[in-house]
């Protein structure tokens, strides 16, 4: 009775219960396909590699096959096959991370050496579609070979597909690079662009002053002239007179420059260089006429 357990967790069956479910070796070799068949009984069915103290139902040999590698459970004619992690296990070429229900004439292929066609003879019983498989599906060969073909195509579209996905995963981290690089860009020049305006704002705010206090000097000076400028004109030296009426007449001429650049209007930056100019010229002027005034008061 031993003996026997343990071919049959080889896949040595001599009595079959055709009414359960069961899977079917696949090989290359003719000869060596469908002569295994693995009853999976009502309950759990435990999957590992062959060694002494292995207690699984299904023991199988190969360096890709895990300690424990899947578990199949059948509970009233569902049968569901349940991958551990890191254990190579495909369904009709799909690689599996999540459990999956298995259906008459699935192909199961567990460590990638070990092929397989699940067969379910109440599903056909009850009437129910068979799995996709090649016409002529007794013949083991060509199951093998469908099954390697399917697992070859589910792996080049996987491949195909992670390829793509690390495609799209590059362009869209280099695509927030670019966002990134240019949001940063873009605060390096408001930066600039603000540090530059209160430069210039500071420049203007130092050019206003100095403009104020030349004009608060050139008036007080006109003011000083006005004051001096009377006496002068009432002198009995007929001589100043002239020199009186031209020195009044420029010292009003600036006073009126004076208060026109002193009013001037934001934004009028070329009529506020043009009366600078001329109060620096009225200012030499006059200062050119005071000296004439000084020199003809002076004794000879």
């Amino acid at each position: 009775m031993e003996e026997e357990q343990e071919l049959q967790k080889a896949g040595v069956c001599f009595k079959a219960d055709n009414h359960l479910p069961n899977l079917v070796n696949l090989n290359k070799d003719p000869q060596l396909s469908e002569m295994l068949l693995y009853i999976l009984k009502e309950g759990e069915t435990r999957v590992g590699s062959l060694h002494p103290d292995s207690e699984h139902n299904i023991q199988l040999t190969g360096a890709l096959i895990s300690v424990d590698h899947c578990v199949i459970t059948n509970v009233q004619g569902v049968v569901t096959l349940s991958p551990i992690p890191d254990a190579r296990t495909f369904v009709n070429g799909n690689f599996l991370v999540e459990a999956v229900t298995l259906h008459h004439r699935n192909r199961v292929i567990l460590g990638g050496n070990h092929y397989f066609r699940f067969n379910h003879p109440m599903e056909v019983k009850n009437g129910r579609r068979a799995s996709l498989m090649p016409a002529g599906g007794a013949d083991g060969l060509r199951d093998f070979e469908f099954a390697k073909n399917e697992l070859v195509e589910a792996q080049k579209q996987r491949i195909e597909m992670e390829v793509e996905e690390a495609r799209q995963q590059a362009q869209k981290e280099m695509m927030e690079e670019l966002q990134m690089a240019k949001e940063l860009a873009q605060q390096e020049l408001w930066a600039q662009r603000r540090l530059y305006k209160d430069h210039i704002k500071q420049l203007e705010e130092q050019l206003e002053d100095e403009t104020n206090k030349k004009l608060l000097s050139r008036r007080k000076a006109a003011d000083e002239l006005l004051v001096h400028l009377p006496a002068l004109a009432q002198s009995d030296d007929s001589s100043i007179q002239p020199h009186c009426i031209k020195v009044s007449s420029a010292i009003d001429q600036l006073a009126v420059c004076v208060r026109l650049l002193e009013t001037c209007a934001p934004g009028t930056g070329a009529l506020k260089d043009h009366l600078e100019a001329e109060v620096k010229k009225l200012g030499g002027n006059v200062a050119f006429l005071l000296n004439e005034l000084s020199q003809s008061t002076q004794p000879p």
